[in-house]
């Protein structure tokens, strides 16, 4: 069997698409997922972090490794009661979000482009089902 060298050095089948890609999908968290770090209230930007999150002021968590995830609020958790926990160090539960196809609303809409070619999707993230400051 022949073997082809991925951008990432390892060896794959021509068969098998390289598992390195140029540029690394969105990590979703677990379906019931914990995470732990700070969290930051971030303004719209034209990244694609933003482009996930809505488009929109948003929140992350981030953690001591500097990866970031969307936190979203729910009925349980409001925007209001994750912006008096900015900043600090916390514990949040949740539900992961799912990314979904978006279709802009004009064909002169400015959209970032997904790998094949069509806007690239939106969502992401968790929805907060329980926060808590942690030391």
């Amino acid at each position: 069997m022949t073997t082809t060298p991925t951008s990432s050095g390892s060896q794959v089948s021509p068969s098998e698409p390289d598992p390195s890609p140029a540029v690394a999908p969105p990590r979703e968290p677990e379906d019931e997922g914990t995470l732990v770090g700070t969290l930051v209230k971030k303004p719209w930007s034209k990244t694609l972090e933003s482009w996930h999150a809505g488009g929109t002021e948003y929140f992350v968590v981030e953690t001591e490794w500097g990866d970031t995830t969307i936190v979203r609020p729910s009925e349980r958790v409001t925007t209001e009661a994750l912006q008096a926990m900015v900043g600090k160090k916390v514990r949040v539960r949740g539900e992961s979000v799912p990314y979904r196809p978006y279709q802009p609303a004009s064909p002169m809409e400015q959209v970032p482009m997904g790998p094949d070619g069509k806007p690239a999707q939106r969502g992401g993230g968790i929805r907060v089902e329980s926060i808590e400051a942690v030391e």
